[in-house]
């Protein structure tokens, strides 16, 4: 493959240096793959909104919306134990008799 000389220049120390249309070419090559990418992900962001957007869309109405939603397991904190009926007010009465 021949390559042609496409710039000469001389650097500070007397070097003469070349760019070849080769290289260029690989330049252009790799910004390309970068463009690629990035649309690729851009595009895929963009879809999620549309998919999420059309779910709101064809929903009849809120309720309906929020139960296609997947929901996060709810965590049940420990109880504390109750110093006495005073200190916690909303200790039920069954409890209230076991201490």
């Amino acid at each position: 493959m021949m390559t042609t000389m496409i710039f000469e220049w001389k650097t500070l120390f007397g070097e003469v240096r070349t760019l070849d249309s080769e290289w260029i070419s690989i330049v252009i090559l790799a910004l390309c793959i970068v463009q690629m990418v990035r649309d690729y992900f851009e595009k895929k962001t963009m879809q999620k909104t549309i998919d999420r957007l059309t779910d709101k869309l064809m929903a009849k109405d809120y309720r309906e919306y929020v139960s296609m939603q997947p929901r996060e397991p709810v965590q049940e904190q420990p109880k504390r134990k109750a110093m006495s009926w005073y200190d916690d007010p909303n200790i039920d009465d069954d409890e209230r008799e076991k201490h």
